[in-house]
């Protein structure tokens, strides 16, 4: 069978099987020997074996995995690498951490299985994490951390992984950076334990030490405050762990102050008391009126109404719930308070409200905190992914004034309190926000001074700017502005040292945008130019930059169709470039193209009527069993846009002959690709009985398309008939549409 462009590639090139393709695996052991490259692998596997550093397995690495594939070795034999010799070769790799060795770390986790007959396992992460660990990078460590349920086996950290990085790592890095790192282990499923707590403790001993401040029982009683706003707990280990800091610092007398604390603060908690964990479940369940009257209700209270406040307001999302305790607590809700309320309306999607109570914390006379700040930023960057608008953008720069006037450089040495769960000014997290929200801007000219104003803000805070959330969205902000190609490249070029994986998806969506004209084709040498500076920084690749790519070719060819005059050189020249961006995507060596991109191609493809080229792809899908409802679904709609009403058959006739599930959209899209080709009886049928048969129950989308071509062909009012004896629940539905327009 002729497969066309189809992705095959020489036996020298790696071949990587990732997760969720539904061929069988591929192993390297075969009945052929081939005795040449089998002694040539078994002896580069020896170098690799003694090799004393990083550069040396670099050097072997890629050709012992040519010469492997080359050898098919009897099953019999042994593979020439055992897991311990790749426990070996990954901890010199990881104890490096450079970004050519973390490349090549992860180039060998995916040749684990096809290449060395050899699973994943958690102990062989494990090995990686405590080489970064053994060097003091808990930079490199903690993204390895987040990567780890992507790369193959697809492994959740463990709080041993996490333990490993914390404590190597305490006495070399920031307090800030230990709290944002313990912060993060909720996000990636890990809730941090009393080992953790030791951890966040010995952190702030060495902060205070670090700035010269004294180490006394009430700075630590903040520290307990954060431990408990991150949801960590801390027992009286944790308390003679700390007790005993100050011993050996010769301050044992501000060590029992600092278990008079804890005890004062963790006394009485029986059941004559009532708990956090009730006044939560209460105001939850219940409402905050609820949780009030529970509290009141206790004569012994083991919490001031300054903190029943926090549980009560817990899982709030009104300003009414803020006035009523107030009133009737009689105490003043400080800026956690308002921060937890608002937080919970933006998570909610609640923006007027969110903002609702903003503007009454600022009524009230509340100094606004990043913490406060930082979820409105969210929810503003949220909206506008939604729908595009500078709107968003000028309530964003607004917040920040807010902010930056509460809290400006100049009003102390120490603007950010690390201690404190958030910075009193702004801080990263803020200004990164922010210039992401810059990155959307439509008027760029209006706000490019904005930027910059933000920059010398950043210097003046002591925030670094040399980040790729910085660095990326300016070069998105200068692509935009250039008014040539080599500006754009120039302004890349700039500030491409700092950008990480994010920054680099970023700058290549707005490179492959950028139109230096009406009929401007994206650059293909320029744009994996870029993908290959990915490469050389140890960035994995994936398919997410072809489909960027691919995504604005089928833009720009949607767009072409509409303007209803066809340019067929412009079209010859979309053709061009979405075949080129394939044969790249081909030759790609590191990647297996999964079921999203390759739909991606056939949808580019079937929107430059180039059917031909579409159903080849589709067919290399088929036959690997790599694909999905989205693909079905593209490809029978190219089927209808070519009127082939044959191929479409077939392909509707092989996927239910499989046993395939089709969604609704892939009926839909078989009733359209039918009627498209001139079958609207058929079409009448799948609609009317097919799909009850299937258990597939048509919806207003489905009967429409069959309204919209029925009233083509001169037979609406009988197709609407039918409608209605059917379905006659969607008949009224569609008469009512009817009506309106």
């Amino acid at each position: 069978m002729f497969l066309g462009r189809a992705f095959i590639r020489p036996c020298s090139v790696r071949h990587v099987v990732r997760p969720g393709l539904h061929h069988a695996r591929r192993a390297y052991r075969t009945p052929a020997v081939d005795t040449k490259h089998s002694k040539a692998a078994v002896s580069y596997a020896d170098a690799l074996k003694t090799a004393k550093d990083p550069s040396t397995i670099h050097s072997i690495y890629p050709t012992f995995v040519e010469e492997l594939r080359k050898a098919k070795f009897a099953s019999q034999t042994e593979p020439p690498l055992q897991k311990q010799d790749v426990t070996s070769i990954l901890r010199k790799l990881a104890s490096s951490g450079r970004p050519e060795d973390i490349q090549r770390i992860r180039e060998l986790l995916y040749d684990l299985e096809p290449v060395l007959d050899m699973r994943p396992s958690l102990d062989l992460y494990t090995t990686i994490v405590e080489g970064f660990a053994e060097k003091i990078q808990p930079q490199v460590a903690f993204d390895f951390l987040k990567k780890m349920p992507t790369l193959p086996g697809r492994y959740v950290p463990t709080m041993d992984h996490f333990l490993t990085v914390l404590e190597a790592s305490v006495d070399q890095v920031s307090f800030l950076f230990i709290r944002n790192a313990v912060q993060n282990m909720h996000r990636m499923g890990c809730r941090p334990n009393q080992a953790v707590a030791n951890i966040i403790i010995k952190s702030w001993w060495n902060c205070l030490d670090f700035n010269g401040e004294e180490q006394t029982p009430e700075a630590f009683t903040s520290l307990f405050d954060l431990l408990e706003s991150l949801r960590i707990p801390y027992t009286t280990e944790n308390v003679d762990f700390a007790v005993k800091l100050f011993e050996g610092a010769s301050l044992s007398a501000s060590g029992q102050q600092l278990r008079q604390v804890y005890e004062s603060i963790a006394k009485d908690d029986s059941s004559s008391s009532v708990s956090p964990a009730q006044l939560s479940r209460a105001a939850q369940s219940s409402g905050a009126q609820a949780a009030i009257d529970l509290f009141q209700s206790y004569q012994k209270r083991s919490m001031s109404p300054s903190n029943a406040l926090r549980y009560i307001l817990q899982h709030s999302h009104t300003l009414s719930d803020i006035e009523l305790v107030q009133k009737e607590l009689k105490v003043q809700c400080d800026v956690r308070h308002w921060t937890v309320v608002i937080s919970n309306c933006a998570r909610a999607d609640k923006f007027s409200e969110a903002f609702r109570i903003y503007d009454a914390s600022r009524a009230a006379g509340i100094r606004p905190d990043a913490g406060l700040v930082a979820p409105l930023l969210r929810a503003l960057w949220r909206k506008s992914l939604q729908k595009r608008s500078d709107d968003y953008l000028e309530e964003a720069l607004f917040l920040y004034k807010d902010l930056s006037a509460a809290s400006p450089p100049s009003s102390t040495h120490h603007p950010n309190n690390p201690s404190a769960r958030h910075s009193s000014g702004p801080d990263a997290t803020i200004y990164h926000i922010l210039f992401r929200l810059l990155s959307r801007a439509q008027d760029v000219d209006k706000y490019y001074p904005a930027a910059l104003h933000l920059l010398e803000d950043m210097n003046a805070y002591n925030i670094p700017t040399d980040v790729s959330a910085v660095a990326a969205p300016m070069i998105c902000l200068d692509i935009q502005r250039a008014s040539s190609p080599d500006e754009a490249w120039e302004a890349y070029r700039a500030r491409r040292p700092v950008l990480d994986e994010d920054g680099y998806s970023i700058v290549l969506q707005h490179f492959s945008k950028k139109q230096f004209g009406s009929r401007w084709v994206p650059a293909i040498p320029e744009y994996f130019s870029i993908v290959q500076d990915m490469r050389r920084a140890g960035i994995e690749i994936t398919t997410k930059v072809y489909n960027i790519l691919l995504t604005q070719i089928g833009f720009l060819s949607t767009k072409l169709l509409r303007e209803g005059e066809l340019d067929r050189d412009f079209k010859e020249d979309l053709i061009t470039v979405t075949r080129r961006t394939h044969d790249l995507l081909s030759l790609d060596a590191s990647l297996e193209p999964d079921s999203i991109i390759l739909s991606q191609l056939i949808s580019t493809y079937q929107r430059l009527g180039c059917f031909g080229d579409a159903y080849r792809v589709w067919e290399l899908m088929y036959l690997t069993g790599n694909f999905n409802c989205v693909t079905v679904s593209n490809i029978l709609d190219g089927c209808g846009y070519a009127n082939d009403i044959h191929t479409a058959h077939a392909i509707w006739r092989k996927l239910s002959g499989d046993g395939f599930s089709f969604d609704l959209h892939n009926w839909n899209t078989w009733v359209e690709c039918l009627c498209r080709c001139g079958h609207l009886n058929m079409a009448r049928k799948v609609v009317l009985q097919d799909m009850p048969d299937a258990g597939k129950k048509p919806t207003l989308d489905t009967v429409m398309i069959l309204v919209k071509f029925a009233r083509r062909n001169g037979v609406e009012v009988e197709v609407l008939a039918q409608i209605e004896k059917h379905f006659p629940s969607l008949y009224r539905k569609v008469t009512q549409l009817k009506s309106i327009d």
